[in-house]
């Protein structure tokens, strides 16, 4: 009685005489799962989500145009419209970030899961299970791809490529590049080449995780627009070529 109660998906285990928190990674899985559901649905909330983000930039894109909401706005007491709105669109790259890492979990699960090869090379990311997290794994009828999907780093693009590129055995960027230009049909009024567009798409994904970062611990961050933090459109042409490259990768590997 009286003493302090463990977080239900936490074990522990004592230290050198002292009580460590000691997470349960089979139960987190399944938590998650039992939210997010199999591959397809887990996809289809990414995608919705995606579709939700991109509405949003649209409204705060008018939004901050409108003199008659910014009156209607300023007629409540809030003298500052704008920077109430900017407050509200700190949102999206937060969002985003969470989007582009739960779609990388799930893939990650799905191509481990889909051939021995893939399996072989994951076992170069440093991800390994004790003893009694693959008792466990086994009991909850979880796979080894959900178990390392959950626990790769995924930090950043660059962590991102390193675990993709592990895992599939060719350079993840370059052949994202590739099927990036397939899925182009954008016509530019100006001559932008592949690679300047690739290299823009990278360089505004480095900037949605810079900005995750700062606006979840920084107090002070300020971009000078609101457009600067509006970058869905990146994200989903970014997973659209990485889908593109994931299924033909496993297709062929299945095919061998």
């Amino acid at each position: 009685m009286g003493g302090s109660v463990a977080h239900p998906l936490i074990g522990r285990y004592k230290s050198k005489g002292h009580t460590v928190e000691k997470r349960d990674r089979v139960s987190e899985i399944l938590r998650k799962k039992s939210v997010a559901g199999d591959y397809g649905n887990s996809l289809e909330k990414i995608y919705s989500r995606l579709d939700n983000l991109s509405d949003l930039e649209v409204i705060y894109l008018v939004l901050k145009d409108d003199e008659s909401v910014n009156d209607i706005i300023e007629n409540q007491g809030i003298l500052e419209a704008y920077s109430v709105m900017f407050e509200g669109a700190k949102y999206i790259p937060v969002a985003l970030v969470a989007c582009i890492e739960s779609y990388f979990r799930v893939q990650v699960a799905r191509i481990v899961d889909s051939h021995e090869f893939y399996k072989n090379r994951a076992s170069q990311l440093q991800v390994k299970p004790d003893l009694k997290t693959a008792i466990d794994l086994e009991v909850n009828k979880l796979t080894i791809g959900e178990f390392i999907s959950h626990l790769v780093k995924l930090n950043n693009i660059d962590d991102i490529n390193k675990t993709m590129t592990t895992i599939m055995g060719d350079d993840f960027l370059k052949n994202v590049s590739v099927w990036r230009e397939w899925f182009d049909n954008q016509v530019d009024l100006f001559n932008t080449s592949h690679n300047e567009k690739f290299g823009y798409m990278l360089a505004n994904l480095k900037r949605i995780f810079e900005q995750r970062n700062l606006i979840c611990h920084e107090s002070y961050f300020a971009p000078e627009t609101i457009e600067q933090l509006m970058h869905t459109k990146d994200v989903v042409n970014f997973i659209g070529a990485a889908n593109g490259f994931i299924d033909s990768h496993i297709k062929n590997k299945k095919a061998s």
